[in-house]
């Protein structure tokens, strides 16, 4: 009977193991990135400064210390392949970018900004439905990720979603309060979260 009870959570701790010493070769090997120190701190110490900000000149400086902090991968691997899909959409080469940016989300799925690359990528490939759900998932890993809610913004706008665009842009100004987009915001007392 007790070997009974036993025997699920033993296969689970076995699988669980395994899962364990796989992802441990696999890093090993280099199929996956590691996992990154805690910069927590210094996440919000950026995002306290550009919410503090007093002018459009302070704005912007501060939004770009936070723009460099979110493109900083992992590793050198990922930094890379960041590089390289960001370089192929200056090219105006999204299939390329989106392929490189598929390697990248493959190698580091817990990066932020692999995801926001890509859904940049099929923005301007005009596939917004896919665009959005990158944007979502960036959102899921960094929530005060102005910039792809502004993208979403944009998205909502070209699919004749005014309401939610208009969400998504106070959201992305309540973070960024020199964002570019703000002109964008109608005063609509319905669209405050």
């Amino acid at each position: 009977m007790i070997m009974r009870r036993l025997a699920p959570v033993c296969i689970l701790a076995l699988g669980m193991a395994v899962g364990a010493s796989v992802d441990m070769a696999r890093a090993a090997d280099g199929d996956m990135c590691p996992t990154p120190p805690d910069r927590t701190m210094e996440r919000d110490d950026l995002l306290r400064a550009l919410a503090g900000s007093k002018n459009q000149q302070q704005g912007v400086s501060a939004a770009n210390a936070v723009w460099d902090f979110w493109i900083q991968a992992p590793d050198a691997e990922a930094q890379e392949l960041l590089e390289r899909g960001m370089a192929k959409m200056r090219e105006a080469n999204y299939p390329d970018a989106e392929r490189i940016l598929d390697q990248l989300i493959a190698y580091c799925p817990d990066f932020p900004e692999a995801w926001n690359q890509r859904a940049f990528a099929r923005f301007l490939s005009s596939r917004y439905d896919e665009s959005l759900a990158d944007i979502n998932q960036t959102l899921k890993l960094e929530p005060a990720h102005f910039g792809a809610l502004s993208g979403q913004a944009m998205i909502y706008l070209r699919q004749g979603r005014a309401a939610l665009a208009q969400i998504a842009l106070k959201r992305a100004v309540r973070i960024n309060p020199w964002l570019q987009e703000r002109a964008m915001i109608v005063d609509d007392p319905g669209t405050d979260i």
